[in-house]
């Protein structure tokens, strides 16, 4: 048996006999260190901030090459934090998406002890007039993700991104609510909406506005139904899905996605 624990070394291995009465191990978790990080830059308005939106990605040894594997990646809301490492020598990168200058900076991690990795992003792109966006996004609500919502929307903030449709599969979502709570309404904003997936062929349709008496998941029909003698009646046409999303929740925009996959 051995010890593992995320942030960690891996335990050493201890053997155990196994009888006709219970056994019994102790382990012991090996010692670990950990990683203060304080990142500032400019804000949307262009003026310096102690702390930033960010991502932090994490790779063996000093000075490692910008496309050598990645052992983990931390997002911060506010460019602090504190996370674990194993005792050793990293190359940490701090990133905020296209805007912005990648700070990188060598750490030496000692087991029962705090590194710092702190500095500012610049901003080497200019912006005004022009909103960071992705219009497909998916967290919990969709069966393909399993991401929480609230790490899903640091990660957001954290890469730059400013304002998108929250796109799950089949459910309407409606998030911006959450954003003041984690600190992050004065740098993003969202917009309910939906991806509705018959299989083949995805839209998604943004803004829209739930609907007391519509269900939040599945609202939109993909099915016509089945008859009385249990007969299946078909599929919904496109267009009558479309006509839905518009006619039932308001949608003001239709995205139709994957086109690269045979799907639009």
């Amino acid at each position: 048996a051995r010890s593992n624990q995320k942030g960690r070394p891996v335990g050493q291995t201890d053997p155990i006999e196994v009888g006709d009465a219970p056994a019994q191990a102790t382990l012991t978790l090996p010692a670990t260190g950990r990683v203060q990080v304080a990142i500032g830059g400019d804000d949307f308005a262009y003026e310096a901030r102690e702390g930033l939106p960010c991502r932090v990605t994490v790779q063996a040894g000093p000075a490692a090459d910008i496309h050598a594997g990645v052992l983990m990646r931390f997002f911060s809301p506010d460019g602090g934090g504190v996370f674990r490492l194993p005792p050793g020598s990293y190359t940490l990168t701090a990133a905020r998406g296209y805007e912005y200058e990648m700070l990188r900076q060598d750490v030496e991690v000692a087991a029962g002890q705090t590194a710092t990795f702190a500095g500012t992003l610049v901003r080497s792109v200019h912006s005004e007039g022009w909103v960071a966006a992705d219009f497909h996004m998916h967290g919990e609500a969709s069966a393909d993700a399993t991401i929480p919502i609230e790490h899903r929307l640091v990660t957001l903030a954290a890469v730059g991104l400013e304002r998108m449709p929250m796109t799950d599969h089949d459910t309407i979502t409606d998030a911006d609510w959450r954003l003041a709570a984690l600190g992050l309404d004065g740098w993003l904003r969202l917009t309910a909406g939906v991806e509705v997936s018959p299989v083949g062929k995805h839209t998604n349709a943004y803004p829209v506005t739930p609907r007391a008496d519509k269900p939040v998941y599945y609202g939109t029909a993909i099915a016509k139904g089945y008859a009385e003698d249990g007969s299946f009646l078909g599929a919904m046409t496109f267009p009558e899905i479309w006509d839905q999303m518009r006619s039932d929740f308001g949608a003001g925009i239709l995205q139709i996605n994957h086109p690269r996959d045979g799907q639009g």
